[in-house]
């Protein structure tokens, strides 16, 4: 079931003598973000638990899980290849530290003593806690599981509030004003990190669910789909509603849209100007009044997207999942891949479930039966 109905406009970012302004609701028609302002890191969080969940209706969710206590990165391996980078994170230390903004052909967007973990946001009054963007990964990723998602948000509240983060995806993005903004939702994961103040830089939220089987970000059959990032301050656990954070200030970050952004970078993945916002009011719902265009703001890189990079396990050759050991030597299919394939089915690898179950033991015969019929098929 679709969660998506009625709402309203968004209130426009407006650049006025250096400051950011906030036009009052509808006094323009549909008004859009004006000029972003910027702002730096204050700390890079994991949560404590976590929990699987999928959609049940506007506003609701439905846990597929128990709650549980975060484990981390499964065992030493930790997933660092990326499907999908709105966010420009270095990761190889452990850590998710921003960079890109003074290099990456954006010299000119730097001021004397801007850092690169400097991003933009909307300023300190808006309230945009729910936001679904298109997503196009890596070919190799078409169809995969990735097992981290790391996201950039600013947190409003001034006093300690619970943070809840859930990230789900979907198999299409609708790129017109006529809602729903997606279809064909996968279960998601929701994170909650705890009691947070922010007011003091956007946080960094890290959320690696590699060490669970049983939970991983689905990566859209043919490459082509949409994410949704909501965030909250709870779970009903009886209803299932979500409590939208609604403080002022509370939203996600914002960044270049990997290869799809001007000037390009390098990074995997492409999305474009467009995006759905929950904004006004913030009710879990949207209307075709919060379809808005993120482009053309003069920053660089441009257009501009939610801060959200997913990774997951080293890939298979190309678009070719049987590859498990990614040769290129001819013939690509050989009696590696099956080992390979072993190999990651006993390290309880979500690369393993070839055939995308969810009923426990996700991972079980149906897998080498779904790699024997993948393998047979060839590559491309």
């Amino acid at each position: 079931m679709s969660i998506f109905g009625t709402n309203c406009y968004r209130c426009a970012l407006v650049a006025a003598a250096g400051m950011i302004s906030v036009m009052p609701p509808g006094a323009m028609g549909q008004v859009q973000r004006g000029q972003p302002s910027h702002k730096g890191m204050a700390a890079h969080l994991r949560p404590v638990r976590v929990a699987g969940f999928r959609w049940a209706g506007p506003g609701r969710v439905e846990l597929t899980t128990d709650w549980k206590p975060y484990a981390g990165a499964g065992g030493t391996r930790g997933d660092t290849t990326p499907y999908f980078d709105c966010a420009e994170f270095d990761i190889s230390s452990g850590q998710a530290n921003p960079v890109g903004f003074c290099d990456g052909g954006c010299a000119s967007q730097c001021a004397a003593g801007d850092t690169p973990d400097i991003r933009f946001f909307g300023g300190n009054t808006y309230n945009g806690p729910f936001v679904v963007n298109d997503m196009t990964v890596r070919t190799a990723a078409n169809n995969a599981h990735a097992t981290r998602v790391i996201v950039a948000a600013n947190w409003g509240p001034t006093v300690a509030t619970d943070l809840q983060l859930l990230v789900s995806t979907a198999e299409t993005f609708n790129d017109t004003p006529t809602p729903p903004p997606f279809s064909g939702e996968y279960d998601g994961v929701i994170a909650d990190f705890g009691p947070q103040t922010g007011g003091n830089g956007y946080f960094i939220l890290d959320l690696d669910v590699s060490a669970d089987p049983t939970l991983f970000f689905q990566m859209p059959a043919d490459g082509s789909g949409s994410y949704n990032m909501i965030l909250a301050n709870a779970v009903d656990p009886t209803t299932g509603a979500v409590t939208l954070d609604t403080t002022p200030g509370t939203q996600f970050m914002y960044w270049g849209t990997g290869d799809g952004e001007t000037p390009p970078d390098g990074r995997v993945g492409h999305q474009g100007p467009h995006e759905w916002d929950d904004d006004a009011p913030v009710d879990g719902q949207f209307t075709s009044n919060e379809f808005y265009n993120e482009s053309g703001f003069g920053t660089c890189p441009d257009p501009l997207g939610p801060m959200a990079a997913f990774y997951g396990p080293a890939l298979g050759g190309g678009a070719c999942y049987a590859n498990c050991d990614n040769s290129t030597t001819t013939p690509v299919l050989n009696v590696q891949d099956f080992s390979c394939f072993l190999t990651r089915y006993a390290s309880g690898d979500p690369y393993a479930n070839c055939d995308n179950s969810t009923t426990q033991p996700v991972l079980n015969v149906q897998d080498f039966s779904c790699f024997l019929t993948k393998y047979a098929s060839g590559c491309p």
